[in-house]
């Protein structure tokens, strides 16, 4: 709290920076173990990096009072930069998906039969998916083509990952019933 106060009292940069640094010293070894359990080791620096940039820039900003209250905050900070960061990879990813490259990945999983490899089918099928249930399409993309672990989506959507299980399954039915209606 002290350095927290000194940096907000202190209007010469060059002692801001340095209070900057000394704040940063302090927390890079809890921020390095927070983004270390939550993303791929290649990224870790580039969203650590992005983390540090968000709490120096908001340390004008912070109205912590206690050591209880910084610490929620810059944790909300990393949160926060985290879950922009798997966003941004599950857009990506997303994105450049075609989809014969997702029905090729869709049909080897255990819920699609192979009927299920002609492109029109699938994109009827998730269209009419997403349009009653919105979310699923994602859900099961994230999930199945690209691999992400129940724990990893509970994160991610901040739920429990038995949530994540029963939407999935959930999802799973209504693909299903869709499919079947199609045929």
């Amino acid at each position: 709290m002290k350095l927290l106060d000194a940096f907000r009292s202190q209007t010469d940069s060059e002692m801001r920076t340095r209070i900057a640094e000394e704040i940063y010293l302090l927390l890079e070894e809890f921020l390095r173990s927070y983004v270390y359990s939550r993303v791929v080791p290649a990224a870790m620096e580039d969203v650590l990096q992005q983390i540090v940039i968000g709490i120096i820039t908001s340390l004008q900003k912070c109205r912590a009072k206690t050591e209880k209250d910084l610490r929620m905050w810059y944790c909300t900070i990393a949160r926060n930069k985290v879950n922009d960061h798997l966003r941004k990879k599950l857009s990506d990813r997303l994105d450049f998906l075609p989809l014969d490259d997702l029905a090729h990945v869709l049909n080897g999983s255990a819920f699609f039969t192979s009927s299920w490899g002609v492109r029109h089918d699938l994109e009827q099928v998730l269209k009419t998916l997403e349009q009653i249930k919105p979310g699923c399409c994602k859900l099961l993309w994230s999930f199945y083509a690209f691999d992400f672990g129940h724990t990893e989506l509970s994160k991610e959507m901040g739920l429990k990952p038995d949530n994540i299980r029963m939407r999935i399954k959930s999802c799973l039915k209504s693909a299903r019933l869709i499919a079947r209606r199609l045929k």
